[in-house]
């Protein structure tokens, strides 16, 4: 027969206080509340040394562009530029004289362009090119280009091209399942290296701090964005996921949680190496263009996408909350580069913990207690 000694009460009193707190722990509003300080600890240990060194850069078409390109181009003033355009960028990257890794647009272009001709002459720059990997958008069930929208019953999903597939080893029953895909348009298919998902899910608190790796669509594998990116840079056409771990992706093993990369953010907008098209490329001079020209390396990944007002193209996330889109792209990229996006504890010592320190609390309280009424009767004697 266990004798209830005050020590005993007060473990058992403190485990029972930190069973309640860990059961709490699981339910949104808690969680909603924890997030905080998470978010507070990824700004506490983002390292902007890390982003300024980085492999990978970014170019946005800005309000800045918007100026020069209405003025060079009037007739055409409105948004989206011609997609000629951007083959443009890849023909003025490639006469900077240093041969990047992989080109990466984080645009969607899943409609025709508005000029004659146009499409065929940014894949034809995108076949010169090699290495590239492009936007598209699949979404889960119930959900048509992010809204809640049923799709109709009687149209069916269409098959991936082949560069949005990849094959996966391990189990992918912690990958989320897409139903609906929103694909570039056609003549991009047979030139472009890889294709990738942009279409990313908010976290609680209405923040991004997560990115997929790859997502089931019928009965194909299909990468994330960052993924596609990196897979176009390497050369690989394969993922190994285990539980824990994306392994062995472009020589790093990686980090990840349920299928999930964790990111590990590296400061506000502006961290990476970020300059606007015109700038970067010399269409207008400018000391931040220029500081952009002299920060590119032979191999590195270019991040190509747009943060225009009118056509905001911005995330909230825990370092900043109008991150642009390609500048979180560009963070998970390198998270996948230097594999050290961040890491969860298992859910069992998430529970664990609450209880033990309930029970330590529980025990030290019920110490202090005896320690005190025998102080107390010691002063009465």
């Amino acid at each position: 027969m266990i004798t209830l000694t005050p020590t005993r009460i007060g473990l058992a009193l403190g485990a029972a206080a930190g069973l309640l707190a860990a059961a709490l722990g699981l339910t949104p509003l808690v969680q909603r509340f924890e997030a905080k300080p998470y978010d507070l600890l990824v700004n506490a240990f983002a390292d902007p040394e890390l982003a300024a060194t980085s492999r990978v850069k970014v170019l946005l078409y800005t309000d800045d562009d918007e100026v020069v390109f209405k003025r060079e181009y009037p007739e055409l003033a409105d948004y989206p530029p011609p997609r000629s355009f951007y083959g443009d960028v890849i023909e003025q990257i490639r006469a900077i004289g240093v041969e990047p890794g992989a080109l990466v647009f984080d645009l969607i272009m899943s409609s025709s362009s508005r000029v004659a001709g146009d499409d065929e002459a940014f894949a034809a720059a995108v076949r010169k090119q090699g290495n590239t990997a492009i936007a598209m958008r699949i979404f889960p069930p119930g959900a048509v280009e992010g809204t809640s929208i049923e799709p109709e019953p009687d149209v069916q999903p269409e098959p991936l091209p082949k560069a949005a597939r990849i094959e996966l080893y391990g189990d992918p029953s912690a990958l989320p399942v897409v139903t609906n895909a929103q694909m570039p348009i056609g003549v991009l298919h047979d030139v472009v290296t890889r294709f990738g998902n942009a279409f990313v899910k908010v976290d609680r608190g209405d923040l991004l701090r997560t990115m997929p790796i790859a997502f089931r669509y019928l009965d194909s594998i299909t990468p994330s964005l960052p993924v596609a990116a990196v897979m176009a840079y390497s050369g690989d056409s394969s993922i190994a996921l285990e539980k824990r771990t994306l392994r062995g992706f472009a020589g790093v093993d990686v980090p990840v949680v349920d299928g999930k990369l964790l990111v590990n953010f590296r400061g506000p907008r502006g961290t990476f190496p970020t300059a606007s098209l015109t700038s970067a490329l010399a269409l207008k001079p400018s000391a931040a263009g220029e500081a952009w020209r002299q920060s590119l390396r032979k191999g590195d990944i270019v991040v190509i996408g747009a943060n225009v007002t009118g056509h905001p193209d911005v995330q909230a996330t825990p370092v900043d909350e109008s991150l642009p889109g390609p500048e979180f792209i560009a963070t998970v990229i390198d998270n996948l580069l230097r594999g050290d996006a961040r890491s969860r504890l298992p859910g069992w010592l998430n529970f664990l913990i609450p209880i033990l320190l309930g029970a330590v609390v529980g025990v030290t309280a019920v110490l202090a207690s005896r320690k005190r009424s025998a102080l107390d009767r010691k002063s009465v004697v």
